[in-house]
């Protein structure tokens, strides 16, 4: 088709042109060898060993026992300054430094006592399953990625049903919650928590979990509980974990119970 009075021009046809760049896509994991803890978590970890080593060992030294050098050189690793920081006001994660403390500063357990005390408070306070280095991983550097693995893959991304099957004292409802709390566009969190005692948890641990679900357990069948079902999040966790010496628990079928977890996740 001609065209009249139509001029060419040397200009660039788009003023604003732009360089073509080249772009790249690489994996990355959200969680590397090592970095589970940031680095303040992993200092306080390190510290609390240190001094829960050092209150130990002056126990032993009260009760006229010897340590071995793993525990001494472990308890040489706490100044003195941090020693008595940890030990002026230890907070409520830090339970067993509060027992011993409590048996330090108890006049009338004599030295022969000391180790039979301390073993009855560990035990009947569930001391260990609840200490600060039981349950390091509730830390958000450590559940974030595992948190958000589940996220990218909701199918409805306002709502978010979890169970916990948790064999112990020590609940991590409450450090989840917390952290589901945190993030946007989470608008409902409907949590369960599964427990072969479920009605016999320590009161601290019952009022925290005010707002979940309680449902018994009954560990022997090495399934989770049948009337939950669908769920976004399974979190397990189990007293083998912990040395308590409970030999009253029944023991678990594994297999049976991955099978189980695997058939009551949401499919995508």
């Amino acid at each position: 088709m001609p065209s009249r009075s139509a001029a060419a021009s040397s200009g660039p046809r788009n003023l604003n042109a732009q360089v073509p760049s080249l772009e790249s896509d690489q994996f990355v994991p959200s969680s590397r060898p090592g970095t589970a803890l940031d680095k303040f978590s992993q200092q306080l970890v390190e510290q609390y060993q240190a001094v829960c080593a050092r209150a130990l060992l002056a126990l032993l030294k009260r009760a006229g026992k010897s340590a071995g050098r793993t525990l001494e050189g472990l308890a040489a690793q706490a100044s003195e300054a941090t020693y008595q920081k940890y030990l002026e006001a230890p907070t409520e994660e830090m339970r067993l430094l509060g027992v011993l403390k409590q048996l330090a500063e108890d006049e009338k357990i004599g030295a022969g006592q000391l180790e039979a005390a301390l073993k009855q408070r560990l035990a009947s306070e569930s001391v260990l399953e609840r200490d600060l280095l039981a349950n390091v991983y509730t830390r958000e550097h450590f559940l974030r990625p595992y948190v958000d693995l589940v996220l990218e893959n909701l199918a409805s991304s306002s709502k978010l049903k979890v169970l916990e099957v948790n064999s112990t004292t020590s609940t991590v409802s409450g450090a989840i919650s917390e952290f589901l709390s945190t993030l946007n566009g989470i608008q409902e969190v409907d949590y369960t928590l599964a427990h072969p005692r479920a009605k016999s948890l320590p009161d601290d641990v019952l009022q925290a979990a005010s707002q979940v679900k309680l449902v018994d357990w009954n560990m022997s069948k090495s399934t989770i509980p049948g009337e939950v079902n669908n769920c976004d999040l399974i979190v397990y966790k189990s007293a083998a974990a912990n040395s308590n010496g409970d030999s009253s628990e029944p023991r678990l079928d594994h297999s049976s119970l991955l099978a189980s977890i695997h058939d009551n996740i949401r499919p995508n």
